[in-house]
């Protein structure tokens, strides 16, 4: 024992980085001196720890009470000490909490390193089903890394895990699993750390995909899908601004304008920059000429935040390009947040000329914090 605990010593206190083989090392030395049984065993029905032993009758403990209660206060004084030694001065805003409970201080470790929330247990059901013989492995090894895999997914489930919480996490975890990777409803769960099965079945229902292939299509949906894409900058038809190579050269002769009146030669380049345009060929400045009579001309802008249609003139070349697209609503995946909610099933045309779908509207109240006050604005 002492052994295991001079390496524990050795390789430094726990951290982030170190946390998987430093309790490894520690949960070794608990078993070499047979106190997981003593503290940390499960009740087999229930899979939750055992506690503490008590008396049946406070006031008559029998002999053998008094003695299992007293083998647990040795044990658990015992563990303190070594964590003590082990986890070092860093962690000591734990150790100075119970500082002869090594139970609590053991708990308090795993509360700090070892996040024991939906998301971790995921990752870990997943790095479990996805171990797959390798060509150059023996099967006693294969044996040992599922059982390490799977010790990885005990030590991530709570102390009041039960039955029915680990079937209703394995029907989300199943539900999540069938969502294809790249999918942005997959990414958005996610992402959130609140993996449960009622969420993930209410998004999937509020999450309609539809292609220009199902039956179901509404007329606007076939009409909009099958619009041909057109650049808002030359309104020439085959791409969107985000691929026009005549905004790209709008923008660098303003650079290069901008450029060369702050650097002072605005007597010699602008020449040359015009002598460049005037050897350009006639198809060329017949697109330039169409291009900017495209920039003082209105055009119909269709923003995805409310698929509304708004008379405004698309941006000049003089002007600074920044991304806030100014829209006045915005979409958001968050039902809960929204007041006064209309369904409406309305397709809006992304950039990338894809179809999403909203499933209605409603007003988002923001309740800013004002000394500690909640407050509408």
């Amino acid at each position: 024992m002492e052994t295991i605990l001079k390496q524990l010593i050795r390789a430094g206190t726990p951290n982030t980085a170190n946390w998987e083989e430093w309790i490894w090392n520690f949960d070794g030395l608990l078993t070499l001196a047979e106190y997981d049984t003593i503290l940390f065993a499960k009740d087999p029905s229930t899979k939750a720890r055992i506690p503490r032993p008590g008396y049946a009758d406070p006031t008559k403990p029998t002999p053998e009470e008094i003695s299992a209660q007293k083998t647990y206060d040795d044990a658990n004084r015992q563990v303190a000490a070594w964590l003590r030694t082990a986890a070092g001065q860093e962690h000591r805003h734990i150790l100075e909490k119970t500082p002869s409970d090594g139970v609590a201080i053991y708990d308090a470790l795993f509360e700090l390193y070892a996040k024991k929330d939906e998301s971790m247990r995921f990752r870990a059901w997943n790095e479990l089903l996805s171990i797959r013989k390798q060509s150059t492995e023996s099967w006693a090894d294969l044996v040992k890394r599922v059982d390490d895999a799977t010790h990885a997914l005990d030590r991530l489930r709570p102390a009041d895990w039960d039955i029915q919480k680990e079937t209703e996490e394995l029907k989300a975890f199943t539900l999540l699993n069938a969502i294809p990777t790249e999918h942005q409803l997959r990414t958005s769960i996610v992402v959130s750390n609140t993996i449960n099965y009622n969420k993930i079945k209410t998004a999937m229902l509020l999450f309609t995909t539809t292609t220009p292939e199902s039956q179901d299509v509404a007329p606007e949906v076939a009409a909009a899908v099958t619009t041909p894409s057109k650049c808002l900058f030359c309104l020439n038809i085959g791409h969107f601004v985000k691929d026009c190579r005549t905004m790209v050269r709008f923008q660098q002769m303003y650079l290069n304008e901008r450029a060369e009146r702050r650097a002072g030669t605005s007597g010699t380049q602008p020449h040359r920059a015009r002598g460049r345009s005037d050897r350009s060929s006639a198809p060329g400045r017949s697109h330039q000429a169409h291009a900017a009579q495209a920039i003082d001309k209105p055009t119909e802008v269709e923003y995805a935040g409310n698929a509304s249609l708004s008379q405004l003139p698309v941006p000049t070349a003089a002007d600074s390009w920044i991304a806030d697209s100014g829209a006045s609503c915005h979409m958001t995946h968050r039902r809960e947040w929204l007041t006064g909610f209309l369904e409406r099933r309305t397709p809006v045309k992304l950039a990338d000329g894809s179809i999403t779908f909203g499933t209605g509207r409603g007003m988002v109240t923001f309740r800013p914090l004002l000394d500690g006050n909640s407050t509408v604005p």
